[in-house]
Parts: C-alpha cells; sequence; structure tokens
C-alpha cells in the first residue's frame, strides 16, 4: 500500500475506535473488555507470526520485559482510558490521549538520557493551555465538577501509562526483538493481567454480550489493535517516527467530530480554540526531529491511540 493510504487507514480506525469504546461500557466490566480485547489481538498476531514460521520461543528475561510492556501498554493504559471515557466524552479523551507526545519526552530525558528541545517544552505549554481551554465547558457545572475532574486525572495517568509503556517497547527494540512479537505478548500478558484484577476486584465476570458489544469488540481487537497497528508501523518503517506520529495530529480531530456526531458534544468558542492549541502544540512539538532517537523508537507512539 501506498504511505498516504497507511496513514490514512491507521488515522481513521484509530479516530473511531475511542467512540467504539462507548458500546464496550455496557455494565461489563472494563477489565473483562479489555482482557477480551487484547485475548482475541493477540490470538490473531500469534496465529500470523506462526504461518509466518518467525520466532516464537524466548527465554523467562525476555518474558519479563514482554509482561511489563503488556501490563503497562495494553492493561493498565486502557483500563483507565475506558474508565474516563464513563463520565467523559470520547472525543475530549481521545484529544487528551495525544499528550503522550510529551510523557515521552519527560521519561526518554530521565531514562534515556535524550535531549529536550526548547520547541518542546512551548509543544507541551500550548497542549496544557489547549486541554484547559478545551474542557473547561464539560468540568464547570457544579453539579459534575468533582466527578468530572476525577475522570479528567485518569484519563492523564492512562497517558503515563502508555508513555511507560512506550520506553519498556524501545528497550525491547533496542534488545532486538522485533514489534511484531512484542505486541503479540505484550497483548496476551495484558488481557492475562487485566483478567486476574477483574478476578481479585470482585467485580465479577458476568457479559453483557449484545450484538453491539460483540461487533465492538471484534473492530477493536481485529481493526484497533492489528490493522491499525500494521499501518501505522508500516509507515514509521518505511518514512521514521516523526512523520508517522502525525497520526496524533489527524486522530483527535476525527474523534472529536465523531463524537459531535453521536454523542452531541456541543462546540463552544473555547472548545475550538482549545482544540487548535492542542493541535498547534503538537505540530511544534512534531515538525522536523523534535527529539534524536534511535531508529527503533516509537513502535507505540501514540497511541494509544487506541
Amino acid at each position: 500500500m501506498p504511505n498516504w493510504l497507511l496513514f490514512a487507514i491507521a488515522s481513521l480506525i484509530w479516530g473511531t475506535t475511542w467512540y467504539a469504546i462507548k458500546f464496550q461500557l455496557n455494565g461489563t466490566s472494563p477489565l473483562l473488555s479489555i482482557s477480551f480485547r487484547f485475548a482475541l489481538a493477540a490470538l490473531i498476531l500469534f496465529v500470523s507470526l506462526a504461518v509466518g514460521r518467525q520466532r516464537l520461543k524466548y527465554p523467562l528475561r525476555h518474558h519479563a520485559w514482554f509482561a511489563l510492556q503488556g501490563v503497562l501498554l495494553f492493561g493498565l493504559c486502557y483500563w483507565f482510558t475506558y474508565l474516563a471515557e464513563i463520565g467523559l466524552t470520547s472525543g475530549l479523551v481521545a484529544v487528551l490521549s495525544s499528550l503522550i507526545i510529551f510523557f515521552n519526552i519527560v521519561f526518554g530525558k530521565l531514562l534515556f538520557g535524550q535531549r529536550m528541545l526548547p520547541k518542546l517544552l512551548l509543544g507541551f505549554l500550548l497542549g496544557i493551555v489547549g486541554m484547559a481551554f478545551l474542557y473547561r465547558d464539560e468540568l464547570e457545572l457544579a453539579e459534575k465538577a468533582t466527578s468530572g475532574w476525577g475522570l479528567l486525572v485518569v484519563a492523564v495517568f492512562s497517558n503515563v501509562f502508555a508513555s511507560l509503556g512506550n520506553m519498556v517497547s524501545m528497550r525491547n527494540q533496542q534488545a532486538g526483538l522485533t514489534v511484531s512479537v512484542t505486541n503479540a505478548y505484550g497483548m496476551a500478558y495484558g488481557s492475562l493481567s487485566m483478567m486476574l484484577l477483574a478476578l481479585f476486584t470482585e467485580q465479577g465476570l458476568a457479559v453483557d454480550f449484545t450484538p453491539t458489544y460483540a461487533l465492538s469488540l471484534v473492530y477493536l481487537a481485529v481493526f484497533g489493535s492489528v490493522i491499525a497497528f500494521y499501518c501505522y508501523l508500516t509507515l514509521l518503517g518505511r518514512q521514521g517516527p516523526g512523520k508517522a506520529a502525525y497520526t496524533t495530529l489527524t486522530v483527535p480531530v476525527i474523534a472529536i467530530f465523531v463524537s459531535t456526531l453521536f454523542e452531541g458534544f456541543t462546540w463552544t468558542w473555547a472548545a475550538f480554540v482549545g482544540l487548535l492549541l492542542v493541535l498547534s502544540g503538537n505540530w511544534v512539538a512534531l515538525r522536523k526531529k523534535p527529539v534524536s532517537t534511535p531508529a527503533k523508537w516509537a513502535d507505540n507512539e501514540k497511541v494509544s491511540s487506541q
């Protein structure tokens, strides 16, 4: 596929998965929904690896890193995202997820000694101010103020976990492990961790397998967790992390317009200004080469994008 088509598919899929998550919140524990999603995605990846006769056996020391990546990137990150979407519109949570760029910058500096350029700090400040405008009308209602701010904090922490998962993924790739393998095992371990957490927290194992729940689950697993990652990672290999990361500019825009159509998100001048500031901050951070990084960097930068 040409690069423009890879970019378009990844952006369109990830721009709609945020709304698809809403159909997973039908009374079924978010932990179970996440576990099912990544169990199915992992199964598909393992089958594809087996068909391609790629190596599947690794020593235990590698499995420890697979598990850490899975718990952070395909477990806790998504759990907090699902919790945030219980009370916030999917478009707003999607826009907030773009701040993972700046968490990656901070953790990259602390853990890998990467340089922090002034324009990255400028982009971060623009993003924070934009978030304040974007969420202002959503959170100013007194009856929703406490829960609204709490869910906002939950959404922020989902990005912290995702960024830490990116750091582990970066370490795994530098150790010579392929993205396909680390994602397959990571999704499997992430699924298992969420299932165990559901059992230990006594949230129950009842699942309401309505048609919309089942269809959204398949869409999130097959399209959101397998196909979109394939397109994004192929683009990453061809053009590098800088250009591939521009999906963080298109995904929130698509997601918030989907939210406008189906969730009744109301546009105000503050929301419009906020979205422009967030996208401007991301553009400032991503233009040219924001950080000097190894070619193996950023297998899941985004995304979460979800």
